[in-house]
């Protein structure tokens, strides 16, 4: 199996299909708007009648509550064991299913069944976890599900999830190929449920879905190759990367490909690579964050400079017209005054390299007013003061200054606010990652801003992208990274 699942949180699975069964009654739809109808559950009751099924696998949510939900459980154990015991299924081994089911409106859903990792799932508010609920979770329906499992010999899919997937390079490829694959069944639902059809993926189609994550970030490093903005260095698995090259139609001998095995081989190879010149900027791909940092921090070995590691992130925002910086808003989550003056530092060398001779940078905060009692005015205010520190930059720094009179002329106007490049702010320097995080997001969900994102302060610069990145913010991300590779001393 390919080991990149294991960053997913989703697997292959042995998935279990009935065999010689009337499928129509096997299968037991238990949509959200009928899970607490009992009279949904009876009806299902008898199209069912004595035939195996998958109503005796459940416990719907009607009977969550009930007071014999001990003696519900334990016959859905016990027809577990008996359905193993009587071959009532065959073994699809290390498999996943691509199905589409037809809606009773006509609408087609598309999806894959596979193995979900547990210990990867969290469904606390605002958690940042590979898996996480989308709504809130009710708790004390937990306690009797977990009871069901406890004793369970087998994992029924119970479970749908949403997969954050904005390139399309897992299911849509999958549609397309539906026709590559073996079917396993096709049949319509029972209680006006729709039909459904399933396809077993094949070995090359399951490797696809593991390499998926990677293949955005190959395709913005072919389009920064054709377009002469990089000439990459790819370092990882050769023959899955060679692979995803030719589906792209890219001949793999036209890069290099240095091979690496683990996530902490190919970090440090790739950290090699440019502690020795041989390359000017580092972009990480599908390993771990963390990963590549240690190797980047690595005393011995690593791309370390007296100066502090900040993030930036360039938007370019239609309603302003210009490019502005937002920093940081991902590695200092929390920086004091002394951090916050090397974060805007970097800011400033990113832009003079750019060739801006004039920079106006912000410190934001919730008002104009210092208070003794808001550290973040403050801090402003020190910033604002070390007009020495800055002059080498001709940049002027104000602050503190709300978010509508650093970028607005306007409201800098109506508000009767002055202050050195008020209203026209280049630099926009956050007094904490979450209102960096959130004026970002906010910049692209509802203000249509693209943007690229850097990090700086090593040897040279680092490229971290998401995989909710969009192709373009990719691409100006390479792009940023080559750029400023040449032109900032970061030694």
């Amino acid at each position: 199996m390919n080991k990149k699942f294991e960053k997913l949180g989703f697997y292959p699975a042995d998935i279990l299909l009935p065999k010689d069964q009337d499928m129509r009654k096997w299968a037991v739809v238990a949509c959200d708007q009928f899970t607490s109808e009992p009279e949904y559950w009876q009806a299902v009751e008898q199209t069912v009648g004595d035939a195996p099924s998958t109503l005796r696998l459940i416990l719907p949510e009607a009977n969550l509550k009930a007071p014999n939900v001990d003696e519900y459980i334990a016959d859905i154990n016990a027809s577990m064991d008996k359905y193993l015991a009587d071959g009532v299924f065959q073994v699809l081994p290390e498999s996943l299913v691509y199905i589409e089911r037809q809606q009773s409106d006509g609408r087609i859903r598309h999806g894959l069944i596979g193995m979900v990792d547990l210990d990867a799932y969290d469904f606390t508010p605002g958690s940042g976890a590979l898996i996480r609920a989308t709504e809130g979770t009710v708790l004390d329906r937990i306690p009797p599900r977990a009871r069901v499992r406890r004793n369970a010999p087998i994992e029924l899919p119970h479970v749908m999830l949403l997969i954050d997937d904005p390139e399309k390079t897992v299911i849509e490829p999958l549609t397309a190929a539906s026709g590559e694959m073996d079917k396993l069944y096709d049949f319509d639902l029972m209680q006006n449920g729709g039909h459904i059809r399933g396809y077993k993926l094949t070995d090359r189609q399951v490797n696809a879905v593991a390499d998926a994550h990677d293949r955005p970030v190959i395709e913005a490093v072919a389009e920064a190759r054709r377009e002469g903005i990089a000439v990459p260095v790819l370092v990882g698995h050769a023959d899955e990367i060679a692979a995803m090259l030719r589906e792209l139609g890219e001949d793999p001998a036209a890069y290099e490909i240095i091979p690496g095995d683990t996530d902490t081989d190919c970090a440090a190879k790739a950290v090699a690579l440019c502690a020795e010149g041989r390359a000017n900027f580092l972009m990480k791909g599908i390993l771990g964050t963390a990963d590549l940092m240690r190797a980047v921090f690595n005393k011995e070995h690593g791309l370390r400079t007296g100066r502090l590691t900040t993030h930036c992130m360039f938007y370019e925002i239609p309603a302003l017209g210009r490019m502005i910086i937002l920093t940081d808003g991902g590695v200092n989550t929390f920086p004091d005054l002394e951090k916050k003056a090397d974060i805007l530092e970097n800011a400033a060398m990113c832009f003079q390299a750019l060739g801006y001779e004039t920079i106006h940078a912000a410190c934001i905060c919730g008002a104009e007013q210092v208070n003794p009692k808001i550290q973040s005015t403050v801090d402003a205010d020190a910033l604002a003061h070390m007009t020495d520190r800055w002059a080498k930059y001709g940049m002027d720094v104000c602050g503190p200054v709300a978010l509508d009179l650093a970028v607005s002329p306007e409201a800098c106007r109506h508000k009767h606010y002055s202050a050195p490049g008020a209203g026209m702010a280049d630099i926009l320097l956050v007094p904490n990652y979450e209102v960096g995080n959130g004026i970002g997001k906010a910049a692209t969900l509802f203000g249509g801003a693209k943007n690229a994102g850097v990090i700086l302060g090593a040897k040279v610069p680092i490229v971290l992208v998401s995989r909710s990145d969009s192709a373009y913010s990719k691409l100006a991300s390479i792009a940023a990274g080559s750029v400023l590779s040449r032109r900032m001393h970061l030694s």
